[in-house]
């Protein structure tokens, strides 16, 4: 049983999903969608990915891979057998320019070295590039930044996969190769999709929520209207929501607090109420204030954060670092947790009924949910909590979901758009 002291600071900092009225954020989320796809002023950026999920059948073939994110890089191939993934080898390494600063060429040389082994095994590559880059109509990507820990100079600008190829070239090989480009969200509905049957789902939702957070779908290419171009022909087009950008959550004081000691107040403002990177400081911020108001009496562990395995460690009775807390205040803890999981499943939930209904979809079959990242696939208790809200969803909209992961997803799904999208 929760005390009335600990549900009423709960109540008071707006640590639980009471706070957000689903209807109501559906809406302003869908607005926020709305103006993305015009091209209008919005916190969600509704970027076009040039790449369409509506693939014909794939052939038996292998593809080539590549995934760049974080500070890591695997490299390989996909073979497709019966229309779908049915094999992948890989190796990872190190990400070049993680140990020193290298040059942009330096670092394609890099890569390509790594790819080498693998070069003979097909004609078409996939490469999922997971730093900031702005998408072209010939599915390749112009790199605006790579993340703090890679260190490459001289790359703003370039054409990651022309500079690739050009890398490849300066091995001695004449081969011909085709590629597209890709990040890790679409790159993950794109490999749930690959692993599945596709006609048993109403359409696909990729979504990550690990470190950060961020969602795509398909949308009708002649709903976004901010692409004047001719080149993409497709009915539909993936998009790229950025939605852990999205600014239209309200924000309690903890919330707020969080956001102005953040590297960028005010930016990626969704994330930072959802994602793992903030969940476990949310949590510290929420304890010491609920200390200093005396709904807590136990000295708390050092440090701004419970890093999310102690979360979750803690929730399943296991060994973590809020062992130190008496019993009462275990259960003031549990109680925060729980809220903040609510509250990150109501959010989620919010995303997804607002493609769902964008999309007019979900209702005589499910749409699939392709859900990775460690913050949801370790958090057993985030999971029945989401769940909780799509049945909420089932009931009040009749839309259903179903929700997916597949194995090397950023794998298998950088190979699906390379062989379905050249």
């Amino acid at each position: 049983m929760v005390s009335k002291s600990v549900s009423d600071f709960i109540e008071k900092y707006g640590l639980s999903a009471d706070v957000y009225d689903t209807k109501t954020e559906i809406a302003r989320f869908r607005e926020e969608m709305g103006k993305g796809l015009r091209g209008e002023d919005s916190s969600l950026y509704m970027i076009p990915t040039f790449l369409s999920p509506d693939a014909a059948a794939v052939e038996d073939e292998t593809i080539l891979v590549l995934d760049a994110g974080g500070t890591n890089l695997r490299v390989g191939a996909v073979t497709f057998r019966g229309g779908v993934a049915a094999e992948v080898d890989f190796q990872k390494y190190p990400l070049p320019g993680t140990d020193r600063a290298i040059t942009a060429e330096e670092f394609f040389d890099a890569v390509a070295e790594k790819l080498a082994p693998y070069l003979d095994r097909g004609s078409k590559v996939g490469f999922c590039f997971s730093y900031v880059a702005r998408c072209m109509e010939n599915r390749d990507a112009k790199l605006v930044a790579f993340c703090k820990e890679v260190k490459v100079t001289g790359a703003e600008g370039v054409e990651i996969c022309r500079s690739l190829d050009e890398a490849i070239r300066r091995r001695g090989v004449t081969k011909p190769y085709s590629y597209v480009q890709l990040n890790d969200t679409v790159a993950t509905q794109l490999g749930g999709m690959a692993a599945s049957r596709r006609d048993a789902y109403d359409g696909y939702i990729g979504f990550i929520l690990g470190t950060g957070t961020n969602g795509c779908y398909a949308e009708r290419t002649e709903a976004v209207t901010k692409y004047r171009g001719t080149a993409y022909t497709a009915p539909t087009m993936i998009i790229n929501m950025e939605s852990g950008c999205y600014a239209g959550f309200q924000k309690g004081e903890i919330d707020r607090r969080i956001d102005a000691a953040s590297a960028i107040p005010g930016d990626h403002q969704a994330e930072k109420l959802i994602s793992g990177a903030y969940l476990g400081k949310i949590l510290m911020e929420a304890l010491r204030q609920a200390e200093i108001e005396g709904v807590i009496a136990s000295a708390l562990p050092e440090g701004d954060e419970i890093p999310m395995p102690d979360v979750n460690a803690f929730l399943a009775g296991e060994k973590s670092v809020l062992d130190c807390l008496s019993a009462a205040d275990r259960e003031a803890a549990r109680a925060v947790i729980l809220a903040l999981y609510s509250r990150t499943a109501r959010l989620m939930a919010v995303v997804f009924a607002s493609i769902a209904l964008q999309k007019d979809a979900g209702k005589e079959k499910p749409m699939a949910i392709v859900l990775e990242g460690s913050t949801y696939q370790k958090s057993p208790r985030l999971q029945e909590c989401l769940a909780h809200e799509l049945d909420a969803l089932r009931e009040a909209y009749g839309i259903g979901f179903a929700v997916l992961s597949a194995e090397n997803a950023t794998l298998t799904g950088s190979a699906f758009a390379a062989v379905s999208n050249i």
